[in-house]
């Protein structure tokens, strides 16, 4: 999770003990720069065999929000070094939060909230191919627009955010946050 000065570990054997879990921090952004304010929702995947914390960061200015990544090789991500990698380079660069992968027969693709333009009009959920954990690849596509009157429930601009993904029975489910 973010404190807002830094992204922290918390490890417990019960999800209700969570409060009381051994904490660590992972990572503490720079003073300044493109990633060193405004850090949102970080997530921790285990790919291959390193974790990465893929996490929303600005420069203290939130239309310049884009997706980060950090590494640790360690097989236990409570030990060994967070590194920095710097940010996700998503295609058409535009401002993007929420970001998470997922893999679908072996292939993994990353999927954000994010502005179809330069300016908050809307967020949309995307998606694209990953060549690894660190780099995405191809085009964006856009898996949905807030339209349904449950998603558009709120003042504008009208958000679909926070991307999910299930995989069961050969079936992909997407669940999102809607409404603002």
């Amino acid at each position: 999770y973010t404190t807002g000065n830094n992204i922290t570990l918390i490890k417990t054997q019960k999800m209700s003990e969570l409060k009381n879990g051994t904490k660590k921090i992972a990572w503490i952004p720079p003073a300044t720069g493109l990633n060193s304010k405004e850090i949102w929702a970080p997530e921790l995947h285990k790919i291959n065999d390193s974790w990465y914390i893929y996490y929303a960061a600005s420069d203290g200015d939130n239309n310049n929000h884009k997706m980060w990544v950090l590494e640790n090789t360690s097989q236990d991500p409570f030990q060994g070094v967070w590194i920095d990698k710097g940010e996700l380079m998503l295609p058409d660069n535009k401002w993007a939060i929420d970001g998470t992968p997922f893999q679908i027969n072996g292939q993994y693709y990353f999927a954000w909230s994010g502005w179809e333009g330069d300016t908050n009009v809307a967020q949309n959920i995307y998606l694209a191919k990953m060549e690894s954990p660190i780099k995405v690849v191809g085009e964006r596509v856009c898996l949905l627009k807030p339209i349904d009157s449950w998603e558009i429930n709120g003042t504008n601009p009208q958000v679909t955010e926070g991307p999910q993904f299930l995989l069961k029975n050969d079936k992909v489910f997407i669940f999102y946050s809607a409404g603002g």
